[in-house]
């Protein structure tokens, strides 16, 4: 999928922009090697910590599936699918100087997560949004103690 990141980030430096805008960094990352042995999770967590240090909160979806056109023994295609995780961060940016900025940051982390678990690529996706909204909740005192475990990442993996 190089080809559709390469327009992608074509689109977002050619298109006159318009601040402030809205935009969404998204990481995905494996959750195995490429023998299928699970990393660790530890490992896998300092990308989003990384992150979240950085913009002060990171979204995590624990596991989907990343999948791709393959073949079978008899050649027939086939959709050969692995778990993988995504992180994310939504952020209003005010200048082409921020957006280069956390584009770099993002480019980044993706390159040296590739190198560490030893994957061809890192798939890394950058998108204008149209509108962002805060949902309104309730505030409560305290959370159950399981929701504040610092484990909840690493329980959500399965590790």
């Amino acid at each position: 999928m190089p080809g559709r990141v390469r327009r992608s980030w074509h689109y977002l430096r050619q298109e006159p922009a318009a601040y402030p805008r809205v935009v969404t960094y998204q990481s995905t990352l494996p959750l195995s090697d490429n023998s299928g042995d699970p990393i660790d999770a530890f490992i896998l967590e300092k990308y989003p910590l990384e992150a979240a240090e950085k913009y002060g909160g990171v979204s995590v979806i624990p596991k989907i599936l990343g999948c791709f056109k393959g073949m079978e023994r008899d050649g027939a295609p086939s959709l050969q699918c692995e778990e993988v995780f995504r992180f994310e961060v939504t952020l209003e940016e005010h200048t082409p100087d921020e957006t280069q900025e956390n584009s770099d940051f993002f480019t980044s982390l993706a390159h040296r997560a590739a190198l560490e678990l030893g994957q061809e690529s890192v798939f890394n996706v950058t998108e204008l949004d149209v509108s962002e909204q805060f949902v309104a909740g309730e505030r409560l005192p305290r959370l159950p103690q399981e929701k504040l475990s610092r484990d909840v990442f690493r329980r959500t993996l399965g590790r």
